[in-house]
């Protein structure tokens, strides 16, 4: 295992940003509690994500642009609380730069340094009880670009495991499938249909 960052970049994401500032909050508190410095980058805005998955391809690259300037002015690993985010900016932008070797070369470099919260917890730090105390029963969702995305499967688990109070331990039904409720309708230019 490599040396133990003291400090980290947080991308807080816009949805949390705007939001859910105290999922930002608290993300600060358990790195903090780990000994963390945080770092967040004030001229950060998002990932660029809605405008790709809308299919406005152009205004994508201008956010994912602007956040890769932003990232690499930084050092350290750059945490990102959220499975979409990171997925976007670890695997899509690359995507997103296929073709243009300047951009691509910049969105490498980022994506190289960023991890999703719980995969920095327990990947990189090593920690899996954070102390945590649930009074209520607790139901995990591993959302699709977290765990299909990214490969972040038992992360998130680990980490609910060691809780105290009802919500001790983890256990997900398995179907195979996502369930009719959960599929996504997805905007691909003017084009609209329901993914299985």
């Amino acid at each position: 295992m490599a040396e133990r960052p003291k400090k980290v970049q947080l991308f807080h994401t816009c949805l949390i940003n705007e939001v859910y500032p105290e999922v930002g909050m608290s993300v600060v508190r358990v790195l903090e509690r780990l000994g963390i410095d945080v770092e967040v980058p004030l001229e950060q805005t998002c990932c660029g994500q809605p405008a790709y998955n809308a299919g406005f391809q152009a205004d994508a690259r201008t956010v994912a642009r602007h956040t890769i300037s932003v990232l690499q002015r930084t050092e350290g690993p750059i945490v990102i609380p959220s499975g979409s985010c990171a997925d976007m900016v670890v695997h899509q932008y690359e995507v997103l730069f296929h073709g243009d070797e300047e951009w691509l070369a910049k969105a490498h470099s980022v994506a190289q340094r960023c991890h999703e919260f719980s995969q920095f917890l327990v990947d990189v730090l090593g920690v899996t009880g954070i102390g945590a105390h649930v009074d209520a029963k607790v139901a995990y969702h591993p959302s699709c670009h977290l765990l299909r995305g990214l490969g972040v499967r038992d992360q998130p688990k680990a980490l609910l495991r060691p809780a105290e109070g009802p919500a001790a331990g983890c256990r997900r039904r398995r179907t195979g499938r996502v369930p009719r409720a959960g599929r996504v309708l997805r905007i691909r230019g003017h084009v609209l249909r329901e993914e299985s």
